[in-house]
């Protein structure tokens, strides 16, 4: 049944109605939460990850630990017995790392290993630099460990060991339970696995392009967070033991049982279905036997829509957040209860974002409702938006300007090419496609023509046709810094607060001269890390990349894109561009034809052959939407999987 489910094609959409209201599900209240070993202390954040709390679940006292940005983005709980004149007590802390942005309480801007204890005032430094790295669990009572530049550090030892010399910058590392193991996604994401006594490394490519690497608790698995989805490999043979489509998974203590979120959106079903792809149709609390491949429904509640599911210990309890009031729950064999409302962390706003240096080239900015027609909806068309945008950058089409009332009346100067028929260079975008508000030609039409969204092949293809060369590149921030340093733009498929999305990218960040794992973008739909994404805000933004925290929102990102134009020649030499294509026209309104059951119509003559829809695969709606590539390769994922399991007789 898991097979099949995985097979089924559908796509990811992006964006939103005109006149739809600022904030999207899941921007309010609580993050993921943490849990200590034995289940009797909760560690709490916002859902930006903005700020740290603590929850003692017997006494229901909510505590700030931390104010700082990045704070709750993967604090550890370090349980440990110690002696006492009565006998051995458990004593607990809690390990995060902290962003500065400014000086804060005599520290200078910079990131720290931090450390709060229930009973000591205040919180205490370990450790301080330009990159330090996210803390790990290490077996169910042993030492967690800290990672920094090439080095690992375990609490119970005085000083760093350089046991990853090779690895200049990992933010996310997690150790085995015995403490013997590491596991680490590289730049491009591809699972590592290294033996810490002998040095030995392996890299386990059957899991896909990931991030947040989680072991199993008897170390036998690996846990894999991918853009595609759940995928649970076999720790020693590197074979994909599990797949599942679902987000925010965890282990259960004791046991090969993943608990996630399976969540479907407006993106995952495509314009008509919903007002919006920012709409939470409804999220289930699901389980999935890694040993058999079964997944269970634990929890499937219109009234809510579960998220970050977390076992407390072994008490057989869950916590998890609702995303529509963002209140943090408990579920137990009785039912669930409320712990906490949204309200106890909301009115605590996060301090102001690091300012670091960036390296960057100019892409101007268009949104995808305030910068197209009025009388188009441009909520699905975030795809066709970061294309034009690029095509901007190489001033590749004349001006073609129109008044846009939203936020305030303005000039737009290419939302007119979004939805409307043009011709240029031999091409005439008269391709019916899918959108929001009904079906449109112009860029949209050809690149979301099928479904709604922004098919990769498609984006390539019109980009090419303008003269700008573009390729799918690994979702590889390598690939970020060798692009930009060039002073080429990308534009990238990406999933933001857990919405297939399209967006430029123009830049990196960095510190003290070297690139940090932090994009500089244009969000054709705003500024998802300021709690009203929607907004019209989203110009030379800050993102930062999976599996890094450097105290902005961390988002997913499935493919770049690369686009290598022409800067036009500079006006002071006298030389004027030459437009070799027809100009846009604007042919009025055109009623759409009639609804044939087709999704398009075909392409005109002039337009570059497309693979016909047979010979591509669209799964996923995480990450935008999906093409052969990556579409081949989940069903490759399942494919394998059902030989392993064939091979264990299952």
């Amino acid at each position: 049944m898991l097979t099949s489910l995985l097979l089924v094609a559908h796509t990811a959409l992006a964006g939103a109605p005109v006149g739809f209201t600022p904030g999207v599900e899941g921007q309010t209240g609580f993050g993921p939460p943490v849990a200590d070993a034995d289940g009797a202390w909760l560690a709490l954040t916002r859902w930006d990850r903005a700020g740290l709390w603590s929850l003692d679940l017997g006494s229901h006292v909510l505590r700030p630990v931390s104010d700082a940005r990045g704070a709750g983005f993967h604090p550890v709980w370090d349980s440990r017995l110690e002696g006492h004149v009565t006998g051995p007590s458990l004593e607990r802390s809690l390990l995060f790392k902290a962003v500065y942005s400014e000086e804060t309480g005599g520290r200078a801007p910079g990131q720290y290993a931090m450390e709060w204890r229930p009973d000591v005032p205040g919180v205490s430094l370990l450790g301080q630099g330009a990159h330090v790295g996210q803390p790990t669990r290490s077996g169910s009572l042993g030492s967690s460990m800290w990672t920094g530049p090439s080095a690992v550090r375990f609490t119970n030892e005085p000083a760093w060991r350089a046991r990853l010399a090779d690895i200049a910058d990992v933010d996310l590392i997690d150790a085995d339970p015995a403490g013997e193991r590491v596991a680490w996604d590289d730049p491009a994401g591809v699972l590592h696995v290294r033996d810490l006594t002998t040095g030995v490394t392996r890299a386990l490519d059957s899991a896909g392009r990931g991030s947040h690497p989680a072991w199993s608790p008897d170390g036998a698995m690996i846990l894999h967070h991918t853009a595609d989805g759940i995928v649970v490999v076999d720790a020693q043979s590197g074979s994909v033991v599990a797949v599942a489509r679902g987000r925010d998974p965890a282990w259960v203590p004791d046991t090969h049982t993943v608990l996630f979120a399976s969540v479907q959106t407006g993106d995952d079903v495509g314009p008509g279905a919903a007002p919006s792809p920012y709409v939470v149709l409804s999220s289930t609390l699901q389980a999935l036997d890694a040993d058999s491949g079964r997944t269970r429904t634990v929890l499937a509640d219109p009234s809510v829509h579960a998220r970050y599911p977390t076992p407390l210990g072994r008490t057989g309890a869950v916590a998890f957040v609702d995303t529509i009031t963002g209140d943090l729950w408990r579920l137990t064999d009785s039912g669930r209860v409320r712990l906490l409302a949204a309200s106890e962390v909301d009115a605590a706003a996060p301090p102001p974002p690091p300012s670091n240096a960036r390296v960057e080239v100019d892409v101007p900015y268009m949104h995808q409702l305030w910068d197209t027609p009025d009388d188009f909806n441009g909520g699905w068309s975030c795809g066709p938006t970061s294309c034009m945008q690029t095509l901007a950058k190489w001033s590749v089409l004349p001006n073609a300007d129109i008044t846009c009332s939203w936020p305030s009346a303005h000039t737009s100067h290419w939302g007119w090419y979004i939805p409307n028929t043009y011709s240029f260079n031999g091409y005439t975008y008269d391709v019916w496609g899918v959108a929001a508000g009904g079906d449109c030609q112009g860029a949209h039409g050809f690149i979301c023509r099928e479904y709604g969204g922004a098919v990769w092949a498609y984006m390539t293809a019109f980009m090419q046709q303008h003269g700008v060369d573009s390729q799918q590149l690994s979702a590889d921030f390598n690939n970020v810094v060798s692009e930009v340093n060039a002073g080429y733009p990308l534009y990238a498929s990406v999933d933001v607060l857990g919405y297939g999305h399209i967006i430029s990218v123009r830049g990196y960040v960095t510190q003290d001269g070297a690139p940090i794992h932090t994009m500089v973008v244009n969000d054709p739909y705003g500024n998802a890390g300021t709690g009203d994404w929607g907004n019209d805000d989203g110009e030379d933004i800050v993102y930062d990349w999976p599996g890094y925290n450097n105290g902005n929102l961390e988002i997913d990102v499935s493919a770049l894109f690369s686009a290598h134009g022409t800067a036009p020649p500079d006006p002071d030499t006298g030389t004027a561009p030459v437009d070799t294509g027809t100009p846009p026209v604007d042919t009025g309104t055109v009623t759409p034809p009639a609804d044939t059951g087709n999704p398009g119509t075909p392409d005109g003559d002039g337009s570059r052959a497309i693979p016909p829809a047979g010979q591509r695969v669209i799964v996923d709606g995480i990450g935008g939407c999906q093409t052969a590539p990556r579409g081949v390769g989940w069903v490759a994922v399942v494919a394998g999987l059902a030989l392993v399991r064939r091979r264990r007789g299952r």
